[in-house]
């Protein structure tokens, strides 16, 4: 059974099946682990959206309001996600939940919350996009099956999200 699960969130609709699947499995795992079962979730943002470069020296207009701007969402669904995993009664269980607010791509912060969390399971939603989005975009999910070093429970939400 997993007793440290790391689940990705960005507000999406299959970030948050994501959670809620992550949820009902340390609820599982708390039926029968020895240890205290653990839930990470994980929102990872890039705060140089819309930078800009000076005239010439090269600086970033903008960064730091950017940078507060794109964490501060990020913050704010680890808070949504962690109420999704109150309503399906994980504290009352005494199952540990932390939050990370990571700068980077989802790829690189699920990962790295798993190795530095000596992570049992990866969690993450399929969002859905159709063939030409995925080829030009890639596919979060797909990255993670390949490259991580534990289990990674993909879950498919049905339908291309916008």
């Amino acid at each position: 059974m997993y007793e440290r699960i790391v689940v990705g969130t960005d507000g999406s609709a299959g970030g948050s099946a994501a959670v809620e699947r992550a949820g009902e499995l340390a609820l599982a795992a708390a039926n029968t682990a020895a240890n205290n079962v653990e839930v990470h979730l994980v929102s990872c943002y890039h705060p140089l959206v819309g930078w800009r470069m000076g005239d010439f020296a090269g600086e970033l207009d903008g960064h730091d309001a950017d940078a507060e701007a794109m964490g501060q969402i990020a913050r704010n669904h680890l808070v949504s996600a962690e109420a999704e995993l109150q309503r399906l009664g994980l504290h009352e269980r005494g199952i540990k939940v932390f939050r990370h607010a990571i700068i980077g791509t989802a790829f690189d912060g699920l990962l790295a919350t798993a190795e530095q969390r000596d992570g049992d399971l990866i969690v993450v939603g399929s969002r859905g996009h159709g063939v030409g989005k995925r080829l030009l975009l890639g596919s979060v999910s797909t990255k993670i099956v390949h490259h991580a070093t534990c289990s990674v429970l993909v879950v498919h939400n049905p339908g291309p999200e916008d």
